[in-house]
């Protein structure tokens, strides 16, 4: 009785394991979870693309919130709609730049700056007289809210 009741457990494993092979075959979320990589990665690259180049804000008397990104860091995807709504509501007021940390044209900025991971988000004042004498009033590391982005900058339009 135990030769045929092993037996029959073995077949039962045998079918378990086969219908969960099938179901992950037609039932397979990496298709989804890939399309959410590219998407995210799209976002990236576009925010990045759509906002103002380095050189014309560091020439520019208005304040900047300049971003320095990775394309691999899944925070910096997260936050790309953030940055590009932000772009947009102050776009007029504030300079806001992205620069890609692995991009070694960037390495001096990375280092001036100090970025000690990503996504590094400076708030950078502004130079009424021109004269480029411009400080770094806030950072931010890392996924934050709407809101705080919204209130650092606030803070760096009123001083």
């Amino acid at each position: 009785m135990s030769y045929l009741s092993s037996i029959a457990r073995r077949l039962v494993v045998a079918f378990v394991a086969i219908a969960c092979c099938f179901s992950l075959a037609f039932c397979n979320p990496a298709p989804a979870f890939a399309s959410s990589l590219l998407s995210g990665f799209a976002a990236l690259k576009q925010a990045a693309s759509s906002t103002v180049p380095y050189s014309v804000a560091a020439a520019d008397s208005k304040p900047v919130l300049v971003e320095f990104y990775a394309d691999w860091c899944s925070v910096c995807r997260a936050m790309a709609p953030t940055v590009a709504e932000l772009h947009d509501r102050y776009g007029e007021q504030v300079n806001v730049v992205m620069l890609d940390i692995d991009d070694p044209q960037w390495a001096e900025q990375v280092r001036d700056f100090r970025v000690v991971g990503v996504p590094y988000f400076a708030f950078v004042s502004s130079s009424p007289d021109g004269t480029g004498d411009r400080q770094v009033q806030q950072t931010l590391v890392g996924k934050h809210p709407n809101f705080v982005m919204v209130e650092a900058l606030e803070r760096l339009l009123s001083a």
